[in-house]
């Protein structure tokens, strides 16, 4: 029980400057995972990898994933534009 306390209290005592930091790799990080996602559907559409997907629903997965690389380069902008400031 003590080290649910000890994890608690580490939490709870994290600088605005460390959160900042973890948010920024956090995002960074999504990123990266979205880049490696979307070079894989791209891969899949070339060499048509479809499975049991028809190749409609993958081009919307590339599309919806080109989204989210956009909003958490967004995120990302915004994260870097506090350090700035």
């Amino acid at each position: 029980m003590d080290n649910i306390y000890e994890i608690y209290n580490n939490i709870n005592s994290m600088t605005d400057q460390e959160i900042h930091e973890r948010a920024h790799n956090k995002v960074w990080s999504k990123i990266q995972n979205c880049n490696i996602t979307i070079h894989a559907n791209r891969e899949d559409i070339k060499h048509k990898r479809f499975g049991a997907l028809e190749p409609e629903d993958l081009e919307l997965i590339l599309q919806g994933n080109i989204i989210d690389r956009k909003v958490w380069s967004y995120i990302l902008t915004l994260i870097e534009k506090n350090d700035k400031d």
